[in-house]
């Protein structure tokens, strides 16, 4: 938390910044979940309201948490996060059938997939690079926009933004999953 003398002034939190640690979304385990939210005050009313903005969220997922979701969801391919993007491996009975290497980008509210290398049964093909793919994301909040995603190897992040937070603190808010 960083308050400034003009914050105090205002009765504003100039920064917060908030990590959750091991959070479960749509069954994947994201490893840190991340909220970094500017200008933060309670305006009195009735009810009160809680304003931010702008409140930056980034959700960072490690390799291992992949491999779990992918076992426990039974799909039959395996994700490899490397610093160019993701290798995707499909195979039949440890026989590798394919494997593609895709570069992540962001494409509106979706993260982009596009293939740059792949091999099918052990043969290189270039026709992959004409194909694009899209990484399914869990519903995101209606203001919310994709911001970056970013890769290292054993990890992917993904960041989005809301420029401004006004809600209402009732308590209906406790009650919300």
């Amino acid at each position: 938390m960083k308050v400034t003398p003009g914050g105090l002034l205002r009765g504003r939190i100039d920064v917060l910044k908030i990590e959750v640690p091991a959070l479960s979304i749509s069954g994947l385990v994201v490893d840190r979940f991340i909220v970094r939210a500017e200008n933060v005050g309670i305006v009195p009313g009735l009810p009160p309201h809680l304003q931010a903005g702008p409140v930056g969220f980034k959700a960072v997922v490690s390799q291992a948490n992949v491999d779990r979701w992918t076992r426990t969801a039974r799909l039959p391919l395996r994700l490899r996060l490397t610093d160019t993007g993701i290798v995707t491996t499909t195979g039949v009975r440890g026989i590798k059938v394919s494997e593609i290497e895709s570069e992540l980008d962001v494409a509106g509210s979706l993260i982009r997939l596009r293939p740059q290398k792949a091999t099918m049964l052990g043969v290189s093909t270039q026709l992959v690079k004409i194909f694009r793919g899209y990484l399914p994301l869990p519903p995101l909040p209606r203001d919310a926009r994709l911001e970056a995603v970013g890769h290292a190897d054993g990890e992917l992040s993904v960041s989005f933004i809301i420029d401004e937070v006004d809600e209402p603190l009732t308590p209906e808010v406790a009650d919300d999953e």
